[in-house]
């Protein structure tokens, strides 16, 4: 793309209607937010029309980083030209949004906690409740802590956003765009997660 100046010099929107758009893929879990943050930017800056993250606030601010990298570095604003900035949703479970999970009083009191060392979003400790294990709130499944638990005692679990979050969300992120997973056989469910999101 950043050698095909006809591609690269299109805004997203006139790229996407002539068939000429091109979409980096950041995937929607198990991500590294200083890499977002990179890739991000060097993408934007090679001209790509869209970046397709995952629908977490903190993968979002990553990429918003790195699209202002970008911009220092053309030395002057992306205007009609910036990437749109894309999440992505699903209408139901999806293997590429999880989140880890583990039972904390499993784990032995003599335990060094290699999985709490080796996750980039400190996203395992003791939440302000005072309940041990993962955060939630904090987790975007990058998948780290899985082999780094000696035990075995780390696993994914699909996450799924509710219904009644999707406004809140979109709201808080403001993507430009939002790309929609399903399956087959998932047409009501596609149906209602369209509807949300065209309210929002």
């Amino acid at each position: 793309c950043a050698g095909n100046r006809s591609i690269s010099a299109l805004p997203p929107e006139q790229a996407l209607r002539s068939g000429r758009w091109v979409k980096w893929i950041g995937g929607a879990s198990n991500q590294d937010l200083a890499a977002i943050e990179d890739l991000a930017g060097i993408y934007a800056l090679a001209g790509v029309h869209c970046l397709d993250l995952a629908a977490d606030p903190a993968v979002v601010a990553a990429a918003r980083r790195g699209i202002a990298w970008a911009e220092l570095q053309r030395g002057a604003p992306f205007g009609s030209h910036r990437p749109w900035l894309m999440v992505s949703l699903s209408d139901g479970v999806d293997p590429h949004f999880r989140k880890a999970w583990f039972d904390p009083s499993r784990c032995p009191a003599a335990c060094p906690r290699p999985c709490e060392r080796v996750c980039p979003a400190q996203a395992i400790g003791v939440s302000a409740t005072g309940q041990c294990g993962v955060l939630s709130e904090r987790c975007y499944g990058c998948g780290r802590c899985l082999p780094a638990c000696p035990l075995g005692l780390i696993t994914e679990r699909q996450q799924q956003l509710p219904a009644e979050a999707v406004a809140n969300l979109l709201t808080q992120l403001q993507p430009d765009a939002v790309e929609l997973h399903t399956r087959l056989g998932r047409g009501a469910a596609f149906a209602e997660r369209l509807q949300l999101l065209q309210a929002s």
